[in-house]
């Protein structure tokens, strides 16, 4: 799975994706498409490894893919992007299969549908990450939604480069918990290049929001920022309240080298400051080594403070390709544990990864200490 939830009734929700439609799978709308799957699992002393309680397909003809989910009070929310105008998805802004719109829909207990809208232009917009908004009484007000746009027109305006389809900008909207949820506000961050936002993190004091990615502009929001057309983290904080949402001068970081960076994930730190993780190519600038050959992506950690300068940075990793997709602090020991996958079999991967050639990856768990020096690994395949 994709996204795994531990919900309220101490079961789990498994959310992924499927090209299949025999064995295991449920019946989908179109049986040779991709479509989101989703199944609830019970989780008891009789059956430690999960009761299958139902698992169901949404989506349609076109590509999908979730991004994100959270469980509500009466359902849950799955957030991603859909190719699809057919089967569970109506209201595609785009002009044909191969373009996409950010997809939500709700669906309830039991897995039945409940309300679905896309959001977007008729260029390619994505869902990659997504968080929730509430009131003092911790009930759902908004949900914020980050991800790319190519396009110009319909829900998106305000994009650095609108003359190309080929360079999108990170977009970021909010659309209303309730009513017909419409886009409460929403704004382009980036340049003429190309910007794409993968992870979102509320402040501590829950004043501003998080936003990183990577970035391969030298204007616009990145005027002055760097110089070179290659692909670097960029985290930037924007406001959480206003009809404005512009991005804090205080906090607007370029971090990376000469080759391709980003970052995947990240989250506030209780101690104060942020811990994100990604990947890197690179052997300079802010990246202290890289294992592998020019070209493959070592783990990338990066620990910030509450204004986004550098405390230190890590990475991971070995010859082959490496990637950091999640992180968190655990407050008991206040370790970091980073999940990802490794591709690599040698320097931090020796003896983890159980296939060992080229083409296999497995999953990779690290726990870093407070510093970011590695206390342990472990492969899962």
């Amino acid at each position: 799975g994709k996204i795994v939830l531990q919900t309220r009734d101490g079961g789990l929700l498994v959310i992924g994706e499927t090209q299949s439609s025999d064995g295991d799978i449920p019946p989908k709308s179109f049986n040779d498409s991709q479509a989101i799957v989703i199944a609830k699992y019970a989780m008891d002393n009789a059956t430690p490894e999960g009761r299958l309680l139902w698992k169901k397909c949404f989506g349609g003809s076109g590509y999908r893919e979730a991004g994100s989910a959270f469980e509500l009070d009466d359902g849950y929310l799955v957030i991603g992007t859909t190719l699809s105008n057919d089967g569970d998805v109506s209201g595609n802004h785009g002009l044909s299969n191969r373009t996409a719109d950010v997809w939500a829909f709700k669906i309830d207990q039991r897995g039945n549908l409940i309300w679905q809208k896309c959001y977007g232009g008729t260029g390619s917009d994505e869902g990659l990450a997504a968080a929730r908004e509430t009131d003092a009484s911790g009930k759902d007000t908004a949900y914020v939604i980050t991800g790319s746009t190519d396009s110009h027109d319909f829900d998106v305006s305000g994009r650095h480069n609108p003359g190309t389809v080929y360079y999108s900008d990170i977009w970021t909207f909010s659309i209303n918990a309730s009513g017909d949820h419409e886009i409460l506000w929403q704004q382009c961050y980036g340049g003429s290049g190309e910007e794409k936002a993968h992870a979102i993190a509320g402040s501590k004091d829950n004043t501003s929001w998080i936003i990183t990615g990577y970035t391969s502009s030298t204007d616009g929001d990145l005027a002055g920022k760097k110089s070179t057309n290659d692909e670097d983290t960029w985290v930037f904080r924007i406001p959480r309240q206003g009809t404005s949402h512009p991005i804090d001068p205080a906090f607007n970081r370029v971090f990376g080298g000469s080759r391709n960076d980003g970052m995947l994930a990240i989250q506030a730190v209780p101690e104060g400051g942020y811990i994100a993780a990604g990947y890197t190519e690179s052997d300079d600038g802010n990246i202290s080594r890289h294992y592998g050959s020019a070209g493959s992506r070592d783990i990338w950690i990066i620990r910030l403070t509450d204004d986004g300068d550098l405390i230190w940075e890590r990475n991971f990793g070995g010859s082959r390709d490496d990637v950091g997709a999640y992180v968190r602090e655990f407050p008991s020991d206040k370790d970091f544990y980073v999940l990802g996958y490794t591709a690599s079999s040698d320097y931090d991967a020796l003896g983890k990864n159980h296939g060992g050639i080229v083409g296999t990856s497995d999953i990779f768990l690290l726990k870093l200490d407070p510093e970011g020096n590695l206390v342990s690994s472990h492969g899962y395949r």
